[in-house]
């Protein structure tokens, strides 16, 4: 790391550039609860700044404690207290990429980076150093991650996300995996299908299970993603008030797989229906094979006691007499 130094010196906010997020990693802007700690403790710790001649209005360039600034700010302070950073006689590629490292340790000091925050540090590193067997060394010794280019390049693919999608990924509510999926689509689409995977609560086996449907779909219809999902039906269960979450991931999940697999729809219908003219107890299950892929059907029977049992005596005799039952496995 080059040799530098600090300096504590007291800014009037009009100098420095807000709108300057080069160093910024973290997405989270929120400072109430930083600006109440100031209000009542004072600026315990001095954010970093690095002065620029850009703009010699805003010479000042946030290196890190984006919040701690805005915090001020919003309390009204008229001068924050930083520090300044001071190099000797390094080039510039050097200086930002010490200030990168700088932001890194401000963070991780509180917390450990997220996936975003890192794929933030991989796209400035991919900007700042270009070359792509130095970049990605380079981001994996700041980050302390294992060299893994292709985890490096999936890194740098969320970091050119829609703002929208990082932050559901931050939340948790969009898996890595289904992040790197919608970063193949254009950002308005890839906000959308977020938007809608979040909204819902899915599962990561879910996301991927949706998204693989609708893009198969629009594979074998030769249409757009868009067009599957503007469909009539799956817009109005998309559009539905009177579902609550769970009833509109099934009715989802029911249409695509419907559209993808029409044949395999119609036999799971039928099925369906014989299953409902038989009027099973609630604690007998039939499940047929999967996708009728194959001949093994399974028969769940619960009972808690022996009169239980033969109770289920009768419902096993109708089944074993229902005739649609019997012809469904003579076809």
């Amino acid at each position: 790391m080059p040799d530098f130094s600090y300096e504590i010196i007291r800014l009037d906010p009009m100098s420095i550039d807000l709108s300057d997020e080069m160093f910024r990693i973290s997405l989270d802007c929120d400072h109430t609860d930083l600006k109440s700690s100031i209000d009542s403790f004072g600026l315990i710790s001095h954010p970093i700044v690095l002065h620029q001649n850009i703009n010699q209005f805003k010479s000042y360039r946030i290196v890190c404690g984006f919040k701690r600034i805005a915090a001020c700010l919003s309390l009204g302070f008229p001068t924050v207290d930083v520090k300044s950073l001071r190099f000797n006689d390094v080039d510039e590629k050097s200086i930002h990429l010490t200030c990168i490292q700088l932001s890194i340790e401000d963070c991780v000091f509180q917390r450990k980076l997220n996936i975003v925050e890192q794929a933030s540090v991989v796209g400035k590193l991919f900007v700042l150093i270009g070359t792509q067997s130095q970049w990605q060394d380079t981001a994996s010794s700041i980050l302390k991650i294992q060299q893994n280019p292709l985890y490096i390049e999936k890194l740098l693919r969320i970091d050119k996300l829609p703002l929208p999608v990082k932050q559901w990924v931050v939340q948790e509510r969009i898996s890595f995996n289904t992040a790197i999926a919608l970063s193949e689509l254009e950002s308005e689409l890839s906000i959308q299908l977020a938007d809608l995977f979040a909204e819902l609560m899915l599962s990561v086996n879910k996301q991927n299970e949706l998204l693989t449907l609708i893009k198969e779909i629009a594979i074998r219809d030769g249409c757009t993603i868009q067009n599957v999902l503007e469909h009539g039906e799956m817009k109005t269960i998309m559009d539905n008030p009177d579902q609550n979450r769970n009833e509109r991931t099934q009715s989802i999940r029911h249409y695509l797989k419907k559209r993808r697999f029409p044949e395999i729809s119609k036999h799971i219908e039928a099925f369906d229906h014989i299953l409902k003219t038989i009027k099973l107890s609630s604690k007998i299950k039939i499940t047929p094979p999967e996708y009728f892929e194959g001949n093994t059907y399974m028969m769940q029977i619960q009972f808690r006691n022996w009169n239980e049992l033969v109770n289920h005596k009768d419902t096993i005799e109708r089944i074993l007499s229902h005739n649609d039952f019997k012809k469904w496995f003579e076809r």
